[in-house]
């Protein structure tokens, strides 16, 4: 979701189209949709991506979406439910706009996005619900096929066939939610797949908001888990065998059938990666706290405000992000109530201490040798340097709230 704000300009990139032409604002170059001829959606349909040029640049910005996931017959029919009751599909991008326009990493203003506004950008939907590891058919009607892995891919297959990716020099996969989680999922077989080709291309990933932890990181540090906590492993389990998962080698490896599912959680997934990756995570991430606990996140302000139960939790909260951070070369980890950053318009302002995230950004590009950005804050802040509105996603379904409206009692802070 991308929301306007006034704070930042009166040309804002996220302002409707026809509220910029009545400013006579400067016009917004579209991504163009293409369809896949062999990747499909959930319902069967033709997955696809966004794409659009950047002159004669050797860079390109590859973004996977996220938006959740399911898990079995009855929560794949519900997301199906919700779908209709939004302005587009989980399931499908059938009916989806021909164009597109995306702010943060793929805005091509030189403000907004001084690092790559120049890059091809391209923009790949989320319609998978896999995490982009997916590689099952429907076996039969009223089934659901799972391609996320496929869809990667095809799509890069077709950058390389048909947009020039075969003249690339860098390629950086990025990823929000979900999405940040696929890329971890996907690209060493993207860079393996690329190398195979006999392309000298340079692969990095940027994971935004998809480190997510386990239950096995709340027993090792000795916290009592929140009540009513009912994220258990063999949900994932169960969705991996659903998805026919297609998980990295060097992470299955040594772990039994019943563990692999371990793949999916940042601590274990990351030593095993050999592509550079940056990580941008909250400390107090939305979508971790929805999973660890969806009653904290629905009713999050009077329970974090009046309960020392919930209070305990967030303390865990911290300990565990920290901790499992510790190993990560180049990280940058906010002390702020937040989920995704890097398709908003102030992506790069967001601080830690005194840094900004593009500095933290330039750093890792430069090639330093330990880029670690933490926030020394103990419990969530909602200053400036947070972001002014917050995502709360409950069961894919978003509801904004402004940060203003967020307060601990004095004993907290």
């Amino acid at each position: 979701m991308y929301r306007y704000d006034e704070s930042y300009s009166a040309c804002s990139e996220t302002l409707p189209e026809s509220q910029r032409l009545k400013r006579n604002c400067p016009p917004l170059m579209p991504m163009l949709l293409h369809h896949l001829k062999s990747a499909v959606c959930n319902d069967g349909s033709p997955a696809g991506y966004y794409f659009r040029r950047g002159g004669n640049s050797k860079d390109w910005v590859v973004f996977l979406e996220g938006g959740g996931y399911c898990f079995n017959k009855w929560t794949c029919s519900k997301r199906s439910l919700l779908s209709k009751s939004r302005k587009y599909s989980l399931l499908s991008i059938e009916g989806s706009s021909k164009k597109k326009f995306v702010t943060g990493i793929l805005s091509t203003q030189r403000k907004t996005n001084p690092i790559w506004w120049n890059a091809n950008h391209v923009y790949i939907p989320y319609c998978s619900s896999d995490i982009w590891i997916g590689n099952r058919s429907a076996s039969r009607k009223g089934t659901f096929s799972f391609h996320g892995a496929r869809i990667v891919d095809e799509v890069l297959d077709d950058l390389w066939q048909k947009r020039g990716l075969n003249e690339a020099k860098n390629l950086t996969l990025a990823g929000s939610s979900a999405g940040g989680t696929g890329v971890m999922l996907n690209i060493d077989r993207v860079a393996r797949d690329l190398k195979a080709r006999n392309a000298n291309i340079h692969v990095q990933g940027i994971v935004d908001s998809g480190w997510f932890l386990g239950s096995h990181s709340v027993r090792s540090l000795g916290c009592s888990r929140p009540k009513h906590n009912y994220k258990q492993s063999h949900v994932i389990r169960t969705a991996l065998r659903y998805w026919n998962a297609d998980l990295p080698l060097d992470c299955t490896k040594g772990k039994s059938l019943n563990n692999q599912y371990l793949c999916l959680f940042g601590d274990n997934l990351y030593p095993t990666i050999k592509s550079p990756i940056f990580v941008i995570q909250w400390i107090y991430d939305l979508a971790q706290i929805g999973e660890d606990n969806p009653e904290l996140l629905e009713s999050l302000l009077p329970l974090i405000n009046n309960s020392t139960e919930y209070s305990q939790y967030l303390h865990c909260l911290e300990q565990r992000v920290r901790l499992s951070l510790k190993s990560v070369r180049s990280f940058f980890a906010p002390s702020c109530l937040g989920h995704t950053i890097i398709t908003r318009e102030k992506w790069l302002e967001t601080r830690v201490s005194m840094s900004t995230l593009s500095n933290a950004l330039k750093c890792w590009l430069n090639g330093d040798a330990l880029c670690q950005y933490n926030d020394a804050c103990k419990f969530p802040s909602f200053g400036k340097h947070c972001p002014r509105f917050l995502e709360m996603h409950t069961s894919d379904i978003t509801t904004i709230k402004k940060t203003e409206n967020f307060q601990f009692s004095a004993g907290d802070k």
